[in-house]
């Protein structure tokens, strides 16, 4: 018995139950972050099920939405369980809910490390993909291809799997005593790897610097101001073109084709104001780990910016189905036939332009009196035929 009390004085302290969540931790996780992940699983599956239509597939950009709605999904789950299982689990006192917690936290920080990463290399992919098709139409035709895209979204993949591998090794799960429940519990520390000054300076501060905010950020930026550019000079010179008269109307296939950049520039949008705050609290926690903020108060008003943070990154995968209802018609067919019962429409690559269902329209009534003239007179057989043969 003895033994047994020196083995549990020596574990260290769960610390459960002990206000390990301030009251903005606790309010932003469970009251602000549940019921966007709950909202972000419906509309990402919708998005999944919408984009995986034939008539949707068959439009290359969509693929990269399809991926990123995946990529959403699994990002808002493993904000769940990182985020506000732990916090519910202190709320709701039970140890055993605390340690699944726990055990899933473990693994899911990597995972969600990894999915992160993934998502952010779509978003560049989407920008640099409508910027060619924007700045550099004629490239594109033979860049853009269905295994160039297809080899995009596998290699972003790679590489986020390959770069936040170590991430596994980074934290564990050890014993200690928990004084509230009595008895031996788990509780998740930093690994010795995430303790090495050298790891965390190599890998914390510099290359998860660049490769999340250094890279991607400007790439996006400046993608997006030169389609801006490119989309406005094209405006001026059909204004020119017109020569003050009234615009010409624009066909079926220019009108998709500025509602699609335009759908993408609102996703690059959303996603640089969402994770803005990413970035403004990467830079301060590189500061207070090197002792450069040293403020109390500071440090403590600090967690809350990063639950901000997080519920931004949350917002920023939840919401984009506004975006897709918004700008994108193929989407918004398939989303009101399912949601308003409304009348069927015909598939998205079946849609002619305005201009062509006019000028169709036009050849068949043409064709049309002119069979009927013929048919009207007293010609023979022979040369019905024969005129008719040469009217077609």
């Amino acid at each position: 018995m003895s033994l047994s009390v020196d083995l549990n004085a020596s574990l260290p302290s769960c610390n459960y139950n002990t206000d390990l969540y301030s009251k903005e931790q606790l309010a932003i996780r469970t009251f602000a972050l549940v019921p966007i992940v709950i909202f972000g699983v419906v509309s990402n599956v919708i998005n999944i099920a919408i984009f995986c239509q034939k008539q949707l597939r068959a439009m290359l950009v969509n693929w990269f939405l399809l991926a990123m709605s995946i990529s959403d999904l699994l990002l808002l789950v493993c904000s769940f369980c990182m985020f506000s299982l732990p916090a519910l689990a202190e709320m709701w006192n039970n140890v055993m809910v605390i340690e699944f917690s726990l055990s899933v936290m473990r693994w899911l920080y990597p995972f969600g490390t990894m999915v992160q990463t993934f998502n952010v290399y779509l978003t560049v992919l989407i920008s640099i993909n409508r910027y060619l098709g924007v700045c550099h139409p004629f490239r594109a035709r033979t860049w853009v291809s269905k295994r160039a895209i297809g080899l995009s979204i596998w290699s972003a993949l790679v590489f986020a799997v390959s770069f936040n591998a170590t991430r596994f090794a980074e934290m564990r799960l050890i014993d200690c005593w928990s004084h509230v429940y009595s008895k031996v519990s788990t509780i998740m520390s930093p690994s010795p790897l995430l303790a090495n000054r050298v790891y965390f300076v190599g890998y914390y501060v510099a290359a998860y610097s660049v490769v999340m905010f250094v890279i991607p950020f400007p790439v996006l930026i400046v993608a997006t101001v030169l389609i801006i550019t490119t989309l406005r000079a094209a405006s001026v010179r059909r204004k020119k073109i017109a020569g003050g008269q009234s615009q010409r109307t624009l066909s079926q296939s220019e009108q998709n084709e500025i509602s699609t950049t335009l759908m993408l520039l609102a996703v690059v949008g959303m996603f640089l104001s969402c994770n803005l705050f990413a970035f403004v609290n990467n830079v301060v926690d590189i500061f207070i780990q090197f002792d450069i903020i040293e403020s109390p108060t500071f440090k403590r008003y600090f967690t809350t910016l990063i639950e901000v943070g997080n519920l931004m990154v949350a917002v920023n995968s939840a919401a984009t189905i506004f975006i897709y209802v918004s700008f994108s018609s193929g989407y918004r067919t398939v989303f009101y036939k399912w949601f308003k019962c409304q009348k069927r429409l015909k598939p998205i690559t079946q849609q002619q332009p305005e201009a062509e269902n006019l000028l169709s329209n036009g050849r068949r009534k043409s064709l049309r009196c002119r069979r009927k003239m013929l048919g009207s007179t007293s010609w023979p057989s022979s040369k019905r035929a024969s005129a008719a043969n040469w009217q077609s």
